[in-house]
């Protein structure tokens, strides 16, 4: 016969069974039950035992298991219905606990002066700090929402959050989204759950080398920054045409210099929104960093090093000794006045201004 079911074994014929199986030897009859009775051949089975164990380690396992409940709850010794009581009051505690914490912008020292700074500056800057409260709610949806506008300019999302926080723009980035070509799923940006961009650039322009790159990036930036904020177009209009002189007036060599000094001067003005690009006196000391060579800026040292060996050799080659050794063989593709080598003969003790092939036919042996 089969093991008989758990659920038919009544908490009474348990009972009975304990007392014959402790060898009680009373005349007190069993205490009867109508599952006992039932069942009463069954319990000759070679599995009752085991069924009853089984039911034994059930009990004590759900009992484990509530009085764990209750301890981790907080709750021992309260009823179920108290349990559920201090739940409760607990949910109707929480909004007052959040509004604890809320917190009191009015209290910290400097709201007084930032109101009446507020007042001081510009209508421009005024506007800006404006519409960045405003986008601060939810610039996801703000980005997501421009690009969803008909004829919205080109911009990769990523740096569109970053006018929206009014934060540093890489420009790196903005001339690699110029280079775009087709959709890759590996890189996506997620503007929000309905919408995913994936972009791949086929080729990344390694960041901004030339003021050429630094001209294609800015420009547009500028086409981004007057979508949203249309006050500060001329503002960065000028600003543009203040680089593109220092470009115009160093040597190819130093337009690192400039680049880095344009990285510095935005970065400077993402932590002070109370500039303007245009405030070049805010920014004196970053020109002296970048564009002089005193200057302690990374690529300044480097530069000042190499302007000076340059001028130590200098000859009738503009400054430029070094030979260009493409020129020598025919296959340099630039002018003169743009390699950054000396177009001449590259025959040790002649540098004369001529090809190394030529050089025979010069007189040499």
């Amino acid at each position: 016969m089969g093991k008989l079911p758990l659920s038919l074994i009544s908490e009474n014929s348990y009972s009975n069974h304990q007392q014959l199986k402790a060898g009680e030897t009373s005349t007190k009859p069993l205490k009867p039950s109508s599952d006992f009775l039932t069942t009463s051949t069954l319990f000759k089975s070679k599995h009752l035992r085991g069924d009853i164990e089984q039911l034994g380690i059930l009990k004590k396992r759900k009992l484990i298991e509530r009085i764990g409940s209750l301890k981790k709850n907080g709750t021992s010794g309260f009823s179920q219905k108290q349990s559920r009581d201090v739940s409760v009051s607990e949910d109707k505690d929480e909004p007052q606990s959040k509004q604890a914490k809320t917190v009191d912008f009015s209290k910290f020292p400097w709201s007084k002066r930032r109101s009446s700074a507020l007042a001081s500056l510009p209508q421009d800057i005024r506007e800006t700090y404006k519409q960045l409260k405003n986008f601060a709610s939810d610039t996801k949806s703000v980005v997501n929402d421009i690009l969803s506008t008909p004829g919205c300019p080109p911009f990769p999302p990523s740096e569109w959050l970053n006018i929206m926080h009014w934060k540093y723009v890489d420009l790196a980035k903005v001339l690699d989204s110029a280079h775009t070509t087709k959709l890759d799923p590996k890189k996506t940006h997620v503007i929000d759950e309905e919408i995913e961009l994936a972009l791949q650039v086929s080729k990344s322009s390694a960041g901004i080398r030339t003021s050429s790159d630094h001209n294609i990036a800015f420009s547009m930036y500028i086409e981004a920054i007057a979508f949203v904020f249309p006050q500060r177009h001329d503002e960065f209009m000028q600003y543009n045409t203040y680089i593109s002189r220092f470009f115009h007036a160093m040597e190819t060599q130093l337009h690192s210099r400039v680049i880095e000094f344009d990285q510095s001067v935005r970065n400077q003005m993402a932590m002070q929104r109370n500039l303007h690009l245009t405030d070049y006196s805010q920014f004196e000391h970053l020109r002296m960093t970048f564009l002089t060579s005193f200057g302690i800026g990374s690529n300044s040292t480097a530069s000042a090093s190499s302007s000076r060996g340059r001028s130590n050799r200098r000859d009738g080659n503009g400054g430029r000794s070094d030979p260009c050794h493409k020129c020598n063989s025919g296959t340099c593709q630039k002018v003169e006045g743009e390699c950054r080598f000396a177009h001449c003969c590259d025959r040790r003790g002649c540098q004369g201004p001529h090809q190394k092939l030529e050089y025979p036919s010069k007189g040499g042996t």
